[in-house]
């Protein structure tokens, strides 16, 4: 489970934030007596990853297991010709990930995988779906996963006319509150992670965001020990 949120910025400099929220979640199966019980648990879980050209960042809704895991690196890699796909619309790698994934038999409910791709070839900053039949597409904005009904709420909420009146700064901003709106009313979504990607660079922050989240926690836990 995940939310995650991407938007073209086309004022000033241009670019495309791609932001995700961190949480993670593994399902099992648990039998006492006669009874089976569904659970679920929660753990930190990285969703936004760079390949070594440096010019894609890659994010994942849905299943995520050895199959896709090895479609990830083949990408990172350089492996996969992601700019060829967006080209030509369909990246026919993960219709083969999931025609292996059922065994060429029964399309599985819960058992996708989509890809939210955000690029820079050609210094020009662009967002994709990509769909778990193949199809890829572009996007001015958008956003996938669990809490993306909510997230997508609040983009609507908010004063642009079109991408073009929206500046890098605006997007941070209008992502970050995406994804606020997203874990308040979703369980499954929380933390966050943020990949700017500009003409001539990817820059991720998700380090610099946890370290002052943790600096913020031990200076509160300071000041509540000195009033003690």
């Amino acid at each position: 489970m995940t939310t995650i949120v991407g938007i073209v910025a086309g004022k000033g400099d241009k670019g495309v934030i791609l932001a995700s929220d961190l949480t993670g979640t593994q399902e099992f199966w648990e039998t006492k007596g006669d009874v089976a019980f569904r659970e679920r648990i929660k753990q930190e879980s990285q969703k936004i990853y760079v390949d070594e050209s440096r010019n894609l960042a890659v994010s994942t809704v849905g299943l995520i297991d050895q199959e896709y895991n090895a479609l990830l690196s083949r990408i990172l890699r350089g492996e996969i010709d992601i700019k060829v796909a967006m080209e030509k619309g369909f990246l026919p790698e993960i219709v083969q990930l999931h025609l292996d994934r059922f065994d060429r038999k029964i399309w599985q409910d819960g058992g996708t995988t989509s890809l939210l791709v955000a690029s820079r070839y050609e210094d020009t900053p662009q967002l994709y779906s990509v769909f778990p039949l193949g199809k890829v597409e572009p996007r001015h904005y958008t956003a996938v996963g669990s809490g993306s009904s909510h997230a997508l709420g609040y983009m609507a909420k908010q004063k642009f006319l079109s991408n073009e009146d929206i500046t890098l700064k605006d997007a941070v901003r209008i992502a970050t509150g995406a994804l606020e709106a997203a874990s308040s009313s979703d369980l499954y979504t929380g933390g966050l992670d943020i990949a700017v990607i500009k003409p001539k660079g990817i820059v991720q922050v998700g380090e610099i965001i946890r370290e002052s989240i943790e600096q913020a926690r031990q200076d509160s836990l300071n000041r509540i020990l000195e009033k003690i």
